[in-house]
Order: structure tokens, then C-alpha cells, then sequence
């Protein structure tokens, strides 16, 4: 029985083979045959054409035309590149030398308060403009130092912990409101989010703030700047609206690209460098969020909404 069993195994083997060569050979045949069909063609073409040369010149320009873009593209994509890795090391750099001097600036002005007595208005008053100053400074430095720590190999990842919604976003209103000045007012509506979601408070916290912060550096004296809050924990939703300068509807999303700062038709220079916006949608995206930005025109105010499921 085994010699039959191996004999029958070497049989069909065989047969086997004989079919996958059958097969390979048919087909060579085939390919052999369709690639005379094809030179008779170009044969009877080129006889047919008096000029081959116009076609072959015409071939060769289009190779090197298509090689050259090929080329100039891989050299522009290297130089962008190049570019972006400068771009990173000078924020690193140039963010790190700044806080050095801040922390000595913070220092240094303690001491002097501490040391004399600033007892008129114009010493306090001046002591107020110092700090607001000093403390835009350091924020806008810490907004480079984190753009250049997103930018690296070791970007932030997301430390998720379960937070009460409306107690986190309470404190962070609790905050913007001591932090308003211009007769600007904060005003809250809609509905309380008492549920539970898994987020990460720093994130969470850098998107609103910076959020907070360009709806207090647009909005016209006198303004509100308003929270609505809607939503359960599997869809939620928090949009803040201001009634300042607005931004051109073109500009919804490149408003969030780095450095990018939207035309206005503000009466005065508004501060900032245009990383503020670029870091929350890049911690949206981290947290699983989605972060969209509308305005109705120069004039008419902005709105930013921030959300889990948002259309």
C-alpha cells in the first residue's frame, strides 16, 4: 500500500507539472505571437510616417520634462523640509533663551515690591502694567516653547482621567472671568454638562484657554464673550462666541495653521503670534475632539466649537 500511495503521489506530480508547464509554455507562445502582432504594427506605423524622428524627439522631451518635475519636486520637498526642521530648532531655542531672562524679570520685580513701599496710584498703576506685560510675554513664550515640543519626535501624548465636565469647564470660567478687562463680559447659557468623560486635563485646558484668549484679544470693548454648553457625554458640545472683529469665511481653516494670523478690520495692532489657535487643533485632535471656527464676516464676531461629535 505504500508503494502504490508513493507511486500514485509521483503520477499526479508528474501530471501536475506537465500541466503547469504546458501552461507556462502556451502562454510564452501567446506573448510571443501578441509581441510580433505589435511589431507588424509599429512596423507598418513607421511606414506609414516619414518623419519617426518628430515622434522619438517628442517621446524624449516628455521623459525629460516629466523627469525634471520629478526632480524639482523631490529638491522643493527637501527644502520644505529643511525649512520646517529650522523653523522647530529656532522655537526650541529661542523659547528656552527667553524664559531665563522672564524668570529673572519675575524675580527682580518681587523683590523691588517687596523692598518699597508703591503706595500712590501711578506706582500701582504702573506695577499693573508690568505684570499684565510680563505676563502676556511669558505666555506667549510658553506658547512657542509648546509648539516646538509638538513639533518634535516626543510630542505630548494624552494622560486621560475621568472629569465632571461641568466642574472642570466651571473652574476654567472662574479663571477667565478675573482674567477679563476692557468692560468685556463673560456670559453663560444652555445646559449644565453633569456627565463624566475620559480627557486630558492639560489638553482640555489648552484648547479653551487659547480659545478664551483670541476671543478676549478680538472682542471690541464693551463686548460678551459667550459659553454655550449643550449635549450628553456621547455627544457634547461647548461653543464660545465673541462679538469682535470677525475673519473673512475663506479663512475658517487656515486659521488654525501655524503662524497663521486671519485679516481684521481692527482700529489697533492685536497682539499675538498665531500658534495659540494651531496647538488647539492639534490637542483636538489628540483628545479625539473636533475643533471647528466660523465667523459671518469682518465685523461680525467669531465662533469656535468644540465638541465629540460635532457636523
Amino acid at each position: 500500500m505504500t508503494w502504490v500511495h508513493s507511486r500514485s503521489f509521483w503520477i499526479l506530480a508528474f501530471i501536475v507539472a506537465l500541466v503547469i508547464v504546458g501552461t507556462l509554455a502556451t502562454s510564452w507562445n501567446i506573448v510571443l505571437v501578441q509581441q510580433y502582432t505589435r511589431m507588424l504594427e509599429v512596423g507598418q506605423k513607421f511606414a506609414r510616417n516619414r518623419s519617426p524622428w518628430l515622434n522619438i524627439v517628442l517621446g524624449s522631451l516628455g521623459f525629460l520634462t516629466l523627469t525634471g518635475t520629478l526632480i524639482m519636486f523631490f529638491i522643493k520637498n527637501q527644502q520644505e523640509m529643511l525649512n520646517n526642521q529650522r523653523q522647530r530648532d529656532f522655537l526650541a531655542k529661542i523659547s528656552h533663551e527667553l524664559k531665563s531672562p522672564l524668570s529673572t524679570l519675575e524675580l527682580t520685580g518681587g523683590l523691588l515690591r517687596n523692598k518699597y513701599a508703591f503706595d500712590d496710584d501711578e506706582s500701582r498703576q504702573l506695577w499693573k502694567a508690568h505684570d499684565m506685560e510680563l505676563s502676556r510675554l511669558k505666555q506667549e513664550v510658553e506658547l512657542l516653547l509648546e509648539s516646538a515640543r509638538w513639533e518634535s519626535t516626543n510630542a505630548y501624548e494624552p494622560k486621560l482621567q475621568t472629569l465632571l465636565l461641568e466642574n472642570f469647564l466651571a473652574q476654567k470660567l472662574a479663571q477667565y472671568e478675573n482674567a477679563l478687562d476692557r468692560g468685556i463680559r463673560l456670559v453663560r447659557k444652555g445646559a449644565p454638562l453633569n456627565f463624566k468623560i475620559d480627557s486630558d486635563p492639560y489638553l482640555l485646558s489648552l484648547i479653551l484657554n487659547n480659545i478664551f484668549d483670541n476671543a478676549k484679544k478680538f472682542s471690541r470693548d464693551n463686548g460678551e464673550i459667550i459659553i454655550t454648553s449643550s449635549g450628553t457625554a456621547d455627544n457634547w458640545e461647548i461653543a464660545l462666541k465673541d462679538s469682535g472683529w470677525g475673519f473673512d469665511q475663506k479663512d475658517c481653516k487656515k486659521i488654525f495653521r501655524r503662524f497663521h494670523r486671519v485679516a481684521n478690520n481692527a482700529p489697533y495692532s492685536i497682539p499675538g503670534t498665531g500658534l495659540g489657535l494651531y496647538l488647539s487643533k492639534r490637542a483636538s485632535k489628540k483628545l479625539g475632539l473636533k475643533l471647528h471656527a466660523n465667523s459671518l464676516g469682518l465685523g461680525h464676531g467669531a465662533e469656535f466649537r468644540l465638541g465629540n461629535k460635532l457636523s
